[in-house]
């Protein structure tokens, strides 16, 4: 097992309303384009296309999509934005949920209410996309007193030191020696190239051994036990900047957590991909307020629970008691 991005994995969970500007940072595979579609599902019809760096707001997340007044997005492609242009209403305006009259109101802020614009919709560009909703561009204009942000963007979480030891001695374990040792290319359950403690060679999937050798065959040459921990130890870094710090309900959680359940969320994303663990958003939103027996139920309710059943019961374990087992701690060499 390792960063491999499991294309479906939702909770059966209540919605989480969650408003605010997402803009597209990432497109999916072999598309220039984002799909709207009508429905939270990959096979509900696609009504409409986003563009990279286009802005939406959004009035709903829930089970890794992001709903707004044209349909429903998914969440891994989409970021959520704080940092606009300070703008302010010109006259009392109108703030919406879609770019239309006829779209719900939100609320209606005074002349002179300073806001943070960050462009026109996609769509309809005589309405702006702004952190209080959609409002008529031609209402609201460029503050001449560039006003100090309100809310405070987090800064990068650091990876402690005791953290990454202890993810390390983990995917150790759950990872493991391939059957042909250490530095032994071979094809995971899945048909993934692999070698050393989980380390993808390539991302598709091959149909023998001998494909895997030659997918690996970049990886054998100079591969030792310590290079192999040194690409373990690579991608948790990796982890940690483009996963852990790249999404920001990942973050929220990964800020609550103890040495020991940040090490689970790791090894999550490591065995998942990014994608897969950011696709438990409401599993992230319990631990972000602190409700480690909820989150660690939601994760057993999980496409991921039932197909690594194991694995997950050990991790959710750990997510509920802030500790493992003993006999497996001691695999763990915690």
């Amino acid at each position: 097992m390792k960063s491999i991005n499991f294309i479906l994995i939702f909770l059966i969970n209540t919605a989480i309303t969650l408003a605010g500007v997402n803009k597209v940072v990432k497109l999916p595979d072999n598309r220039n384009y984002l799909p709207v579609r009508s429905g939270p599902n990959i096979k509900d019809k696609m009504v409409e296309k986003l563009k990279l760096n286009q802005y939406i707001y959004a009035t709903e997340s829930s089970n890794g999509w992001k709903k707004f007044y044209k349909g429903y997005v998914r969440e891994p492609y989409l970021q959520i934005v704080q940092k606009g242009t300070t703008y302010e209403t010109k006259t009392d305006a109108k703030f919406r949920v879609g770019p239309a009259t006829n779209q719900k109101l939100l609320k209606t802020l005074k002349k002179g209410t300073k806001i943070k614009y960050f462009g026109n919709d996609p769509w309809t560009k005589d309405w702006a996309v702004t952190n209080q909703g959609y409002v008529i561009a031609k209402n609201i204009k460029k503050s001449t007193e560039q006003t100090t942000e309100s809310k405070v963007i987090p800064s990068p979480v650091p990876t402690p030191r005791s953290v990454k030891s202890l993810v390390t001695t983990l995917l150790k374990s759950e990872e493991g020696k391939g059957p042909n040792g250490i530095c032994g290319p071979y094809r995971d359950h899945l048909g993934y190239p692999t070698i050393g403690y989980g380390q993808l060679c390539e991302h598709r999937v091959v149909s023998s051994d001998a494909e895997a050798r030659a997918a690996c065959s970049n990886f054998v040459n100079g591969c030792t036990e310590a290079k192999a921990l040194e690409w373990l130890g690579n991608k948790i870094d990796e982890i940690i900047n483009k996963c852990i710090n790249g999404y920001d309900h990942v973050r929220n959680a990964y800020n609550m957590a103890s040495d020991k359940r940040k090490a689970i969320l790791i090894s999550m994303a490591y065995q998942m991909g990014y994608d897969g663990l950011a696709e438990f958003t409401n599993t992230l939103g319990l631990m972000a307020q602190g409700n480690w027996a909820a989150a660690a139920d939601n994760m057993m309710t999980s496409l991921w629970a039932r197909q690594t059943p194991e694995r997950a019961e050990r991790h959710s374990y750990v997510i509920r008691n802030d500790s493992c087992r003993s006999d497996i701690c001691s695999k763990y060499e915690w």
